[in-house]
């Protein structure tokens, strides 16, 4: 029965009775089922076990609501840095899907890329990667930083540079944060959320650069392997800009790599598996032509 239901098409008797039995069950079972009338969880652990129950139920932002009463009362506790990270990137729809999306776009992974850079009237006025013309061959194929894989993770930024601080400064590079001795389950929860956060972050960074210098990016399928990523801007100057941008990139993909290989060593965790091998590939494909020693 609703427990909403108006009183008076209940006898009132038998509306008390009922009644009483109702708040009975709440007070027993720890149940806010009246979203009010009976107290709230107040400690942490209490806070923390209903908001893993509502991020079970799908019921994503009452879950960020919980933890960040959790974390106003103690935000060292591990479990709740890494709890909040990840009902914030479950209530924002940010996953590894996403973070996966982005980076077969810039391996040239993801399918047809479109133009070559020639095709597309790359400039000529610029200075390259190794002296590089993209504009005489079509050999390589211009990789844009506005395309959706991209912009679907630079629009999360202020979510992703708060659970960088809640998960991955907080937590994972914590030393004395408590994460090396959490449960394996909080561990590879926090793994998974420290990989997305780190390289969706760097993602962010690049697109920032290249967009305050003009610079292009482009992929060389043929190099090696895996091919080969580098970049063209204005000026010596900017072009080791985007460089920078690039490098510290290809660090947060290994970065992020290790991360997974550390969680799938416990769970049978094949989507990490399948990211953690496109990270290893940025990764590559960004050193292939640019020194980042």
């Amino acid at each position: 029965m609703d427990p909403f239901v108006s009183a008076h098409r209940i006898p009132k008797t038998l509306g008390r009775a009922i009644g009483g039995l109702v708040l009975l069950g709440v007070v027993l079972g720890g149940c806010n089922v009246f979203g009010g009338l009976v107290p709230s969880p107040e400690t942490v652990d209490a806070l923390v076990e209903d908001a893993r129950t509502a991020l079970a139920a799908g019921h994503t932002t009452r879950a960020v609501r919980l933890y960040e009463r959790a974390f106003e009362k103690d935000s060292t506790d591990v479990r709740v840095r890494v709890g909040l990270g990840n009902a914030l990137y479950a209530d924002r729809g940010l996953d590894v899907f996403a973070l996966r999306r982005a980076a077969e776009h810039l391996i040239g992974a993801g399918g047809p890329s479109g133009a070559s850079a020639a095709e597309r009237g790359a400039r000529t006025a610029t200075t390259c990667t190794d002296g590089a013309r993209p504009a005489s061959s079509t050999r390589y194929d211009a990789v844009s930083l506005g395309a959706e894989p991209i912009q679907e993770l630079t629009g999360y930024a202020p979510v992703v540079e708060r659970v960088r601080r809640l998960v991955v400064a907080g937590a994972l590079e914590n030393r004395d944060g408590g994460f090396a001795s959490a449960a394996p389950r909080l561990r590879r929860i926090g793994f998974l959320v420290g990989s997305v956060t780190t390289v969706a972050r760097q993602v962010g960074t690049a697109d920032r650069v290249f967009g305050e210098v003009q610079g292009t990016l482009y992929f060389d399928p043929e190099p090696a392997s895996d091919g080969a990523l580098f970049a063209c801007a204005p000026t010596g100057a900017d072009l080791r800009r985007v460089h920078g941008a690039l490098c510290r990139l290809g660090e947060a993909a290994r970065q992020g790599a290790q991360w997974l290989r550390e969680r799938t060593q416990s769970t049978d965790g094949a989507q990490g598996s399948v990211l953690g091998e496109r990270l290893r590939t940025l990764d590559d494909v960004i050193r292939a032509r640019i020194d980042c020693s």
